[in-house]
């Protein structure tokens, strides 16, 4: 297991609880899109995150994370200061961007975009691309602008438990969103999910059964 310290050089609050944590890595370290990586949190404690910028960001490299009240992963990333060295192992994983011409479709909750922002990043104007992004609440809600400049990608999002009374977006969850799409929409493409275990199950049913897409055309990563 290959191991590497990098550098903190920047934080940036993208959400509630959520942050940005921007590092320096090593110029030998290389991953492919899809990726993720370990950080050593505590003696012998170790947590995964994806990686949510695309190898050609690199030497800097980015990691999204949900800040978990009293969680040991949260805790120690929480207070990080810039210029701290944290120690990563990896990279691993197989849910890996596949490089053909084909219609990238990225269906997410929550901090699951972390690895679809490494996959719009990598993929550029090389395919079109389509994401259906889903949180419970809108203060979750976490990469909009960025989003929004990028004129490769089509966005659907939706929020489960709007708490403002005159919330004027979707209301539902992500699942929803794929219902109501006609089979043919998902037609010459690979579906790239990353969620809960529960959504992720939901999802690859409704695909496989409702819009008659091929099971080797769909990739995961479930987180809990």
């Amino acid at each position: 297991m290959t191991n590497h310290k990098a550098k903190l050089i920047q934080t940036k609050e993208i959400a509630h609880r959520t942050k940005f944590f921007r590092f320096q890595f090593p110029e030998q370290f290389n991953f492919k899109p899809g990726n993720f990586i370990t950080a050593k949190v505590a003696e012998n404690t170790f947590r995964a995150y994806s990686i949510a910028s695309s190898p050609n960001k690199l030497p800097e490299l980015d990691l999204t994370i949900k800040l978990i009240e009293n969680g040991i992963g949260s805790t120690y990333f929480d207070q990080l200061k810039t210029g701290d060295e944290v120690e990563f192992f990896g990279p691993f994983g197989h849910f890996i961007l596949k490089k053909n011409n084909l219609k990238k479709i990225f269906i997410a909750t929550g901090v699951g975009i972390a690895p679809m922002r490494c996959f719009w990043q990598d993929i550029q104007n090389k395919s079109a691309m389509h994401l259906f992004f889903g949180c419970r609440y809108e203060k979750e809600l976490m990469l909009e602008k960025e989003i929004q400049k990028n004129t490769n990608i089509t966005t659907e999002i939706c929020i489960s438990r709007p708490e403002n009374p005159d919330f004027k977006g979707t209301k539902g969850r992500v699942t929803d969103l794929i219902k109501a799409k006609e089979a043919d929409f998902f037609k010459n493409s690979e579906i790239y999910i990353c969620g809960s275990t529960p959504m992720i199950d939901e999802v690859v049913k409704i695909l496989t059964q409702d819009k008659n897409m091929p099971k080797e055309h769909i990739y995961f990563e479930r987180f809990n």
